[in-house]
């Protein structure tokens, strides 16, 4: 049952299990029980701003998709390591559906694209693994079937060499 005044906000036309709000003085304007992690989820007034820039960026990115996609591959093909790294991030991000990743003082191992290590990734044949403890230290662990032999090319390059994969 919800507590609305407002009949675009009852029960009957909103999906899922709702609970009645019995607090009304707290810092967040919705919580729910994340099934994975067993944990309360909250979401603060600050956070839906940033939320509704992320999804506006997507919308713009999602227009653009076919020519980064295109810039990127070639960019794999270039001798310049820099944008050969980064182009090879954009391919994991794009492939594997990660995210970027930043350095973290966190003590969980938590990576991202840009965090990855050698041990997180494995190649045989034309596949890539990628195995590793994702943002709320989630395991992110699959296997995808390369279709740009140079990927695979660079990343045991960089495994050969013990490189980090994406040293920005």
């Amino acid at each position: 049952k919800i507590e609305s005044t407002s009949s675009l906000l009852s029960p009957s036309k909103i999906p899922g299990k709702w609970t009645t709000v019995t607090n009304y003085n707290v810092d967040w304007i919705a919580c729910w029980k994340d099934p994975l992690l067993n944990k309360f989820k909250y979401i603060y007034p600050s956070q839906t701003n940033n939320s509704i820039n992320k999804f506006d960026f997507a919308k713009i990115l999602s227009k653009k998709i076919k020519k980064i996609r295109v810039l990127y591959t070639k960019d794999l093909h270039c001798s310049d390591i820099k944008k050969n790294q980064l182009s090879l991030a954009t391919y994991l991000i794009d492939t594997f559906c990660i995210r970027c990743g930043t350095e973290s003082d966190d003590s969980n191992d938590v990576v991202g694209c840009t965090t990855l290590l050698c041990k997180h990734i494995h190649t045989k044949n034309n596949n890539i693994s990628l195995n590793f403890i994702g943002k709320d230290s989630i395991e992110f662990n699959k296997t995808i079937h390369c279709k740009i032999p140079i990927v695979k090319d660079i990343i045991n390059k960089n495994l050969k060499s013990k490189n980090q994969l994406s040293p920005f």
